[in-house]
């Protein structure tokens, strides 16, 4: 991963002789503006998902009842 604008990487070396990594970002807050952009648009797609599940559900419900009326009521 590359650090951001504005970040840095520094390196350790353990003393079982591992080699660390760590990057730093220099802006958190652009972090912080993308997993809201993504949550949002998660939030979106679920919302729209579930209005055209309840569309359906409502069509399915008008569909019933017209047929229901056309049994009961004589034309």
């Amino acid at each position: 991963m590359e650090p951001q604008t504005g970040g840095q990487r520094q390196h350790f070396q353990q003393s079982n002789g591992a080699l660390l990594e760590r990057v730093t970002i220099g802006q958190p807050e652009l972090l912080c503006t993308r997993f809201v952009q993504r949550s949002f648009h998660w939030i979106a797609r679920i919302a729209i998902f579930n209005f055209i599940r309840d569309c359906e559900c409502i069509f399915q419900v008008a569909n019933d009842l017209t047929s229901f009326l056309r049994f009961v009521l004589p034309e």
